[in-house]
């Protein structure tokens, strides 16, 4: 890797890769969550439901679009303009077929879910598929030379589009199509402008038949897809399974709570993952990254686990009402699972980098068939059995699948890999301790000035601990 040559940029690419991810991920995915809780006091668990739905069966189609040829030129470092324009009209191909799979599913979708609002939204973001599979390949083009300062740009532009109309729809009377609105739009417009910042870099040729170039792109394409697809399979079957098995207003409430608490878990993942990739891919010690990456990331996991389940009432009753906490229990399974299973988000990153994608799509279909039986079994309780069949398996996950997968290709134990999340676990119990018993003897109709008091009293003690040891 070859330093910044501009003076006034960090010299370490993995800084500098670092310091834009973290932009990104906070103003997109801190703003997503800022505007899902002004959305929960506006719209109905029902709403909720229909977007959760559309997003999960739009979200299959995008995958293929997004990632395969686009990550080959990651990967591949590839720059030869024939080869690139070739890589566009193909994605290009598959985005035309996603928009007419979508539109013509979209019929089948709503029966089947029993929610006859899905099919309209459904018919009416399909051309988002082949609007998304051209700014995907711009975009592995900029992430490829790391050119972070156009990627934030994009994307808080995109972000803020997408919540502007998500705004005037709910404020407008739209409802449900206000959460919809949120999303598509942002995907939208993300196309759109990584096309215009990348056609200086780029401008495709007509299409060629000669694929005779693309055998290595096209192997990587076909194992990254099987990966990315099991893992949006266990990341979205849950979804799936919940508005099946016990309606919409549980999916809603379901809905909210898993984004409640996966937007702040998943913010630390997305950071890494947005430059884990494209940096090992040109790394020669691509575990050293990994590993590094893994300490970041139980530093971030660990207070959001911690005071997710010792203050989970009183941050459900400022944040969603007193109403949602009905299902307190279901949420504080719910923080404990996704947490866990947060500790896996750079797992892909090394096992694309080192061609060992087909051993995680494997292990990923194990896991989806395990998820959908525990989820199963688990609704008969209700969504707090099915929160709590998530909390049972993820530690599974995690200490099987980084037995079979990781240890092979970093040469390092499980006790290696665990020894950051329970130091810091540890450390966020210590400095929750006190948070925790002042809330407990507090007795208030109003507790948002008790709760303020309560995290910035962590705050101040994990933070201490993380400039103490954290950053050595």
């Amino acid at each position: 890797m070859e330093p910044s040559t501009n003076p006034g940029e960090p010299r370490n690419p993995l800084w500098r890769s670092a310091r834009w991810s973290a932009l990104i991920t906070v103003f997109t995915a801190g703003g997503s969550l800022l505007w899902m809780l002004v959305l929960t006091r506006l719209l109905s668990p029902a709403d909720f439901s229909t977007s959760a739905l559309a997003l999960a069966l739009v979200g299959v189609v995008l995958l293929f679009l997004q990632n395969g040829l686009p990550g080959a030129i990651i990967f591949q470092q590839e720059r030869r303009s024939g080869v690139l324009s070739t890589l566009f009209w193909s994605n290009l191909a598959l985005g035309l077929a996603g928009t007419l799979l979508l539109a013509v599913s979209s019929f089948g979708a709503g029966i089947f879910f029993e929610d006859l609002r899905l099919h309209q939204v459904l018919l009416t973001i399909s051309p988002l598929p082949l609007l998304s599979a051209g700014g995907a390949v711009y975009k592995s083009i900029h992430l490829r030379d790391l050119n972070y300062r156009t990627v934030a740009v994009v994307e808080l532009t995109a972000f803020t589009a997408g919540v502007a109309a998500s705004a005037w729809l709910v404020f407008s009377g739209h409802g449900y199509w206000a959460a919809v609105a949120q999303w598509a739009l942002r995907y939208a417009a993300e196309a759109v402008l990584y096309g215009m910042a990348g056609l200086g870099l780029f401008l495709p040729m007509p299409p060629s038949r000669n694929f005779q170039n693309l055998r290595t792109h096209q192997q990587f394409a076909a194992g990254q897809w099987a990966e990315r697809l099991t893992m949006y399979l266990n990341a979205n079957i849950d979804t799936l399974l919940i508005a099946k098995l016990l309606g919409a207003e549980a999916l809603g409430v379901y809905d909210v709570f898993k984004r409640l608490i996966a937007r702040p878990t998943s913010m630390a993942g997305e950071w890494l993952d947005r430059f884990a990739f494209p940096l090992m891919a040109r790394s020669e010690t691509p575990a050293r990254i990994f590993f590094t990456n893994t300490r970041l990331l139980s530093i971030l996991l660990a207070p959001m686990a911690v005071l997710g389940i010792l203050l989970a009432g009183p941050l459900l009753q400022v944040l969603t009402g007193a109403a949602w906490q009905v299902e307190l229990r279901t949420f504080q399974w719910l923080v404990a699972a996704i947490a866990v299973a947060a500790l896996a988000h750079p797992w892909d990153g090394l096992l694309a980098a080192t061609g060992r994608l087909k051993q995680l799509s494997l292990a990923n279909m194990a896991y989806a068939m395990l998820l959908s039986a525990g989820l199963w079994a688990g609704a008969v309780w209700g969504l707090e059995g099915a929160a709590a069949a998530q909390a049972v398996l993820a530690p599974l996950w995690i200490v099987v699948g980084y037995s079979w997968l990781i240890e092979p290709v970093t040469g390092q134990g499980m006790v290696v890999f665990l020894r950051p999340p329970a130091k810091w676990i540890g450390a966020a119990l210590l400095c929750a301790a006190p948070a925790w018993a002042w809330l407990q003897i507090q007795n208030t109709p109003a507790p948002v000035p008790t709760l303020i008091l309560a995290v910035l009293s962590f705050t101040a003690c994990y933070g201490w601990a993380v400039w103490k040891w954290g950053l050595r």
